[in-house]
């Protein structure tokens, strides 16, 4: 029987394969690294195009249901140097300035007919700013294995280069990059980040996951604004955590009166004074001492291990409900969404502690 003359030997099918296929494969995985550079260098410039950040911010639980506003503050950030307040003046609240090598914390709290209770705290930079801390709850700034990062320190802390691809995200023409992270306890994470090309590769979506489960925790930015011409920021995005396909805790936070590139008055980034002969319990030396109005040791130091992390402005009788230990080991899971998925312990021991306070208060008829 005679060959359609429309069809080539087979020896010749071959052949065009064997010339062909390589040309073709070739370009395609020296594109991968090539993209992974165009979203890190994306990412970076949009970070650095960022001088000053000023926003009010709303985290609200909504689920497990009903829905309950969580924590309400303000945020600035001018270069290096951020500061939080959560809480209301005149009530209860928590002011954290981090600039240089170290976090420091005041809480206020007032109590009718009383001088205003203070409570300070001193931390290393090292650590986790806050769990609210709307430059990582945003994706902007990171936290990989060994503490906070930026975009650069996480693709460089995995533990094989990065892959990227082109994909779409909700209609968004994306650049997805998949990394794995190794961990001391034999965990193998693995994290997708979707780089928004539109919106100066900020990312848009993060999924996390440990190695051959479903995933855990994804986080989506919900809407992006424009505060400052060709400038992007996240205002809106939500949090699901997984157990398996269902979803059992989900949060959102919300910016409010977004500034970029605004001046920020050196007051805003200062803490609130204190009284001389505060105490303050120094996380860096675990020890506490007192302090002067300028935070200089003016007593001796008694030993405070860091057995629980308490926030500051909690009174004593909420002192019980404390978070593990800083010093237990923590997977990229726990530590890239601290303070994005899940409840955030240090804002719930906050409003706990208020609770708590304001019942006692009322049952000793304001008597402390």
């Amino acid at each position: 029987m005679s060959r359609s003359p429309s069809r080539p030997p087979p020896w010749v099918t071959l052949l065009l394969v064997c010339l062909f296929v390589p040309l073709w494969v070739e370009p395609a995985q020296a594109h991968e690294p090539e993209l992974l550079t165009e979203a890190r260098l994306g990412h970076r410039a949009a970070r650095e195009s960022i001088r000053t950040l000023t926003a009010g911010f709303t985290y609200q639980r909504t689920l497990p249901s009903p829905p309950i506003g969580v924590a309400n503050g303000t945020y600035w950030r001018s270069q290096d140097t951020v500061r939080i307040q959560v809480g209301r003046e005149g009530e209860c609240c928590d002011d954290l300035v981090a600039k240089g090598g170290e976090i420091r914390q005041v809480g206020r709290m007032w109590r009718t007919g009383k001088p205003i209770q203070h409570s300070l705290l001193l931390r290393p930079r090292t650590e986790l700013i806050s769990p609210n801390d709307v430059w990582t709850l945003m994706l902007v700034g990171m936290t990989g294995p060994n503490g906070p990062v930026d975009m650069d320190g996480l693709l460089d802390a995995a533990k094989r280069p990065p892959r990227a691809i082109r994909e779409k995200d909700a209609g968004q023409a994306c650049i997805r990059v998949d990394l794995e992270f190794d961990f001391r306890n034999g965990n193998e994470e693995e994290v997708a980040l979707w780089f928004d090309i539109s919106r100066n590769y900020l990312v848009r979506k993060m999924v996390l996951s440990s190695r051959g489960k479903h995933p855990r925790s994804v986080v989506e930015v919900q809407e992006f604004a424009e505060p400052s011409p060709g400038i992007y920021f996240p205002v809106s995005r939500t949090s699901q955590n997984f157990n398996g396909n269902e979803v059992v805790a989900s949060n959102t936070l919300t910016l409010s009166d977004v500034r970029i590139n605004t001046d920020i008055p050196d007051q805003l980034l200062r803490l609130p004074p204190i009284p001389s002969g505060s105490e303050l319990c120094d996380l860096v030396t675990e020890t506490r001492y007192p302090v002067d109005a300028d935070w200089r040791r003016t007593g001796p130091a008694t030993r405070a291990p860091r057995v629980g992390f308490v926030p500051p402005a909690l009174p004593e009788e909420a002192q019980g409900f404390s978070s593990s230990s800083l010093d237990e080991p923590t997977t990229l899971g726990r530590r890239v969404l601290t303070g994005s998925a899940g409840l955030l312990g240090f804002v719930l021991l906050f409003v706990i502690g208020r609770s708590v306070w304001r019942r006692r208060q009322t049952q000793t008829g304001g008597v402390a």
